[in-house]
């Protein structure tokens, strides 16, 4: 039988060890290591705080989510960790781990203060209370919810690399011209067929941002993409339960039950977190916050995400209490655009490894439903261990 306890009587806080580094701070000690926030990493640093697995909890900002649950993270190896987060951990690994799912499903409104600026006190923190059955029922629980977040959390690894190869591909091809070279040096352009290489020149021109390939062209930004504002997000559109989600400057802000973009689009920051870059590969809503960013030709969707990812956005941004970045402070800026012939046996490469992204990533969201659905039905004990166990088994 679960009951509630305290957190203070089941975790030890570690918050004297936390130390806070500003941009510049970390500037002079880059490294591997992450340097976690309130809202997970912010950075990276070459030194380390902390080592092992332990809970994260956001201290102010944003402090607790719509269902009035803590924002909690659960981290494992070294890491730093700034004083916006607290940081927990049990004696025992595995109730570290079911103290991160407990977290999730913890109510922890009435303790958190301030209007303005929200935060949630070590004090108030340690009143929380938890479900918090026997020892055995918790390693189970831990397990069970668990293999689904490392499921999930290997999608993410395997998105990642499949992001990098799309990337390194284009720079091979649109940045660093290497078919282009290997062909000026007699040599056969690496890893592609004689009908791909045909595509590319022989030989590199000046033009007026520097050497391009023969017969590709110099253009703007505004010629390849269609770049317009969000919409404003009205209260009455949002809804926890919406079918979209809604995108602003840093990414996926909440749920919609409206929606004004269809993919292939880009979310561009304009406001606040300018030049933020967010595929959004589902019908949603974009916010005022940010453009939408349309290729011109749907051939371009892929090309467009990478060439955007190459333009540095800083010189364009304006304001400085609140940043912003209007179109006619970029859309002139200039690139490299070669032929559609080629451009489209990239897209044509890189859509291979964008459908294995997007399959990974639909079934990430699918295991997180199935976790937070999970979540307090086990912890109240309105399904047994044994049928959530044949449910993830399922759905693994």
């Amino acid at each position: 039988m679960s009951h509630k306890i305290a957190l203070a009587q089941v975790a030890t806080f570690h918050n004297s060890s936390r130390v806070p580094l500003s941009g510049k701070e970390r500037q002079k000690i880059p490294g591997i290591y992450p340097y976690y926030g309130a809202n997970g990493i912010m950075d990276y640093v070459g030194d380390f705080l902390f080592d092992g697995l332990h809970v994260l909890v956001g201290e102010d900002g944003t402090v607790k989510t719509d269902r009035g649950t803590p924002v909690a993270h659960l981290v494992a190896g070294r890491k730093w960790v700034n004083n916006h987060a607290h940081v927990l951990d049990c004696p025992d690994e595995s109730d570290t781990r079911y103290l991160y799912y407990a977290l999730r499903a913890a109510d922890i409104s009435g303790l958190v203060t301030g209007a303005v600026q929200p935060k949630l006190s070590m004090t108030n923190l340690r009143l929380a209370e938890v479900d918090w059955p026997e020892q055995q029922t918790r390693r189970a629980i831990a397990g069970i919810l668990g293999a689904l977040d490392d499921k999930i959390g290997l999608n993410r690894r395997m998105n990642e690399t499949l992001e990098a190869m799309a990337r390194a591909l284009f720079k091979s091809w649109f940045v660093d011209f290497d078919p282009v070279r290997a062909k000026m040096e007699g040599r056969q352009p690496f890893g592609m067929d004689q009908a791909t290489a045909d595509l590319f020149p022989d030989r590199l021109v000046e033009s007026e941002i520097g050497l391009i390939p023969e017969g590709w062209e110099v253009t703007t930004l505004e010629r390849v993409a269609d770049f317009e504002s969000g919409k404003t997000w009205n209260k009455d559109s949002r809804s926890e339960d919406g079918p979209y989600r809604a995108y602003g400057a840093n990414g996926i802000i909440g749920r919609s039950i409206h929606h004004n973009v269809t993919p292939p689009v880009i979310a561009l920051g304009k406001i606040g977190s300018c030049g933020r870059l967010h595929r959004v590969n589902e019908t949603a809503w974009i916010t005022n916050n940010a453009f939408a960013v349309h290729p011109s030709c749907d051939q371009l969707g892929h090309w467009l995400w990478e060439v955007l990812r190459e333009v540095d956005f800083t010189p364009f941004i304006g304001g400085s209490s609140n940043p912003y970045m209007p179109i006619k402070s970029f859309g002139h800026h200039q690139i490299t655009s070669p032929n559609t012939h080629l451009i489209g046996a990239y897209e044509r490469l890189s859509d291979d490894l964008w459908s294995l992204h997007r399959s990974n990533a639909s079934q990430s969201r699918t295991l997180a439903e199935l976790r937070d659905l999970l979540l307090p039905k086990l912890l109240s004990g309105e399904i047994r261990v044994a049928d959530a166990e044949k449910e993830v088994e399922a759905a693994l």
